[in-house]
């Protein structure tokens, strides 16, 4: 297995990113979603310049092996975790991990005091096993991490669920 390397995404990134997106959610949200659902989510790949204009607002993190983009993630500045992918034949491979493990590192960093995600349905088992307190409906559950910074713990710990 090739090494997973975390890097901040560069501009030209954004087709593989485009891709990735589109063919994870209709080739793995598809178990957990209709056709219609998928359809409105992802109608079709988006353009490179799309997710270039996006990235002005977030923090980007893909994960690659070798050359190819096989995960990424957009963080906005308040620590809410917008995209989380990974490429469809490369889950449980420990590429979510190693995201999810640079995100961590920094929000530490940056004294970020928690993390949120609305995920999707077929992502929540993910979330949950990094240490999520998940709640929510049908089609997407709210996640959040707390970060215990104010008795000087380094570490994360999981909110009491509602």
């Amino acid at each position: 297995p090739r090494k997973i390397v975390v890097r901040r995404a560069r501009r030209t990134d954004a087709g593989a990113v485009a891709q990735l997106y589109f063919e994870t959610i209709h080739r793995v949200n598809a178990r957990d979603y209709n056709v219609r659902q998928i359809h409105a989510w992802a109608p079709q790949v988006l353009p490179s310049a799309f997710w270039r204009r996006r990235w002005r607002n977030y923090q980007v993190w893909v994960a690659t092996e070798g050359l190819r983009v096989v995960g990424f993630a957009e963080i906005e500045p308040t620590g809410r975790i917008d995209c989380f992918y990974v490429a469809h034949d490369r889950q449980a491979r420990g590429i979510g991990r190693a995201l999810m493990k640079r995100i961590k590192q920094e929000a530490q960093r940056s004294g970020t005091e928690r993390l949120r995600a609305d995920v999707s349905i077929t992502a929540q088992p993910f979330f949950e096993k990094k240490v999520f307190a998940v709640s929510g409906g049908e089609d997407m559950v709210s996640a959040v991490q707390f970060l215990a910074l104010s008795n000087g713990e380094n570490g994360w710990k999981k909110e009491k669920k509602q």
